[in-house]
C-alpha cells in the first residue's frame, strides 16, 4: 500500500498582515499533482488542517477544491484527525460521508479497515487528545495529561488489535523520545507523550510539530507542514512523507512541496538592505515577493525605517533593531562613585551593543556630555 502522510496545512495563515491562501493553493495544487503522478492508495492529515477553529470563507472553499478533486475525482482515500487548531464542526464539510473521506470525531478513536490484495490495513485516527475530556466521557478520575490519556487510548485498542495486520495510528499530539530529553520524563504534568506507547502500530503518522522529524523509530514520523509559517522555519525543508507499507515493513521516503515565497532574513543597516532591494528590482524588473524579516544594526534612530523597507520589500513582516534593546546582564561596575560619566557610558555601550566605540565617537561622546556638564548639570568626583 502507498501512503501520502501529510499535517499542519494551517490554510488560511496570516502572517503579519498578509495572507498566505494564495500560496497555499500554489502548494496544494503542487500535492494534487504528486498525488496524480505517485496515485496514493491513502492520504493521511494529522491534523491542523485549518489555522483557526473559525476558517475564513476562503479557508474554507480553498479545503473543499483540494479535496473535491482528490475525493471526488481521483478516488483516494483519505483519513483526517483534527489538530488543537481545529473545529471538528467546521471539517465536516460538503464531502463528509461521501466516497472516501475519513474524520476522526470527538470519540477516543476511529478505526478504519483497509483490503488492498490479501493484506489487512487498520487504520486508527485519534483526534488532538483533551484529556478533561475523556476523563469527563469516560469517569476515569486518574486521566490528567496527554500521557495518562493516550495510555488508556491504547488500551482500548488493545482489546480488538489485529497484530497480524499492518496498524497505522494518526494523531495529532505532542510525541516525544523520553529517554532524549530526560527533562520531560521527570515532569509528570509536560503534555507530552512517550514514543514508547506506540509500539504495537507499524507506522504511527503525526502532526503537531512543523519541521520532519523521527520520534525514538522512523516508524513514528511527522510530516512537518506543508509550507514555512515563521522565520524560525527559514532553513526548514517542506514536504511530505511518501509511505509504503507491506507485511509490516514500512519505508519513508520525503516529497518536498515549493512555494512561491520564501521566508528570508536580513541582518545589516537600513540603508544597505534597502539597496539590496532597489539591486533587485533593477535586475529582475520586480521586487523580492520573499516574506522578509529586517534585523537593523544602525546605531542611530531611524525614522519610519518600516516604511522605508516596504517600499521595496511589499511582504516585510518584521524588523528589529538589536541596539535598542536594553541588556539583561549584571550592573556595569561596583565601583559607580569612582566612574566618570563618560567611563559609564562607553562600559554601557559595549554591555548593550558587544562592540567598542571608535575613538572619533568616543571623543564625541565625551564633548556632549562635557557640554551638557557646562550647562548647568554638575558632577562631582572624591
Amino acid at each position: 500500500m502507498k501512503i501520502f502522510h501529510t499535517s499542519d496545512w494551517h490554510i488560511g495563515k496570516v502572517i503579519g498582515n498578509i495572507s498566505m491562501i494564495e500560496d497555499q493553493r500554489h502548494i496544494l495544487m503542487q500535492f494534487i499533482e504528486l498525488s496524480k503522478q505517485e496515485k496514493p492508495d491513502v492520504i493521511i492529515i494529522s491534523g491542523d488542517i485549518y489555522d483557526s477553529p473559525t476558517p475564513s470563507i476562503s479557508a474554507i472553499t480553498l479545503l473543499n477544491e483540494i479535496l473535491t478533486v482528490l475525493v471526488m475525482q481521483m478516488k483516494i482515500f483519505i483519513f483526517i484527525v483534527p489538530g488543537d487548531h481545529d473545529n471538528t464542526i467546521q471539517l465536516k464539510l460538503e464531502l463528509l460521508k461521501q466516497s472516501n473521506l475519513y474524520l476522526a470525531t470527538n470519540k477516543l478513536f476511529e478505526r478504519i479497515l483497509f483490503i488492498k490484495g490479501t493484506e489487512l490495513y487498520h487504520f486508527y485516527l485519534v483526534p488532538f487528545i483533551d484529556p478533561l475530556l475523556i476523563q469527563h466521557t469516560n469517569t476515569h478520575s486518574k486521566i490528567s495529561t496527554p500521557e495518562q490519556a493516550m495510555q488508556y487510548i491504547i488500551s482500548e485498542i488493545k482489546k480488538t488489535i489485529d497484530s497480524t495486520s499492518n496498524n497505522i495510528l494518526i494523531t495529532h499530539n505532542f510525541v516525544i523520545n523520553y529517554s532524549k530529553a530526560k527533562q520531560f520524563a521527570a515532569m509528570p504534568n509536560i503534555d507530552a507523550i512517550n514514543y514508547e506507547l506506540f509500539a504495537d502500530f507499524d507506522y504511527v503518522a503525526l502532526g503537531h510539530l512543523h519541521k520532519r522529524a523521527f520520534v525514538g523509530r522512523k516508524e513514528v514520523c511527522y510530516s512537518g507542514s506543508i509550507a514555512k509559517y515563521s522565520f524560525a522555519e527559514e532553513n526548514q525543508i517542506k514536504g511530505i512523507n511518501k509511505i509504503t507499507i507491506s507485511n509490516k515493513y514500512v519505508r519513508n521516503e520525503y516529497l518536498p512541496l515549493l512555494a512561491p515565497k520564501d521566508f528570508q532574513t536580513f541582518t545589516d543597516t537600513l540603508d544597505n538592505i534597502l539597496q539590496i532591494g532597489q539591486d533587485f528590482y533593477l535586475k529582475h524588473g520586480h521586487y523580492i515577493q520573499n516574506y522578509i524579516h529586517a534585523t537593523l544594526i544602525d546605531e542611530e534612530e531611524l525614522l519610519h525605517p518600516l516604511d522605508q523597507l516596504r517600499t521595496v520589500f511589499p511582504n516585510i513582516i518584521s524588523i528589529d533593531k538589536p541596539l535598542l534593546k536594553p541588556a539583561k546582564t549584571e550592573p556595569l561596575t561596583n565601583n559607580l562613585e569612582i566612574q566618570t560619566p563618560s567611563d559609564l557610558f562607553l562600559a554601557f555601550y559595549i554591555q548593550c551593543s558587544k562592540t567598542e566605540l571608535t575613538e572619533e565617537k568616543q571623543i564625541c561622546i565625551k564633548d556632549i556630555i562635557n557640554n551638557v556638564i557646562q550647562g548647568g548639570v554638575i558632577y562631582e568626583t572624591n
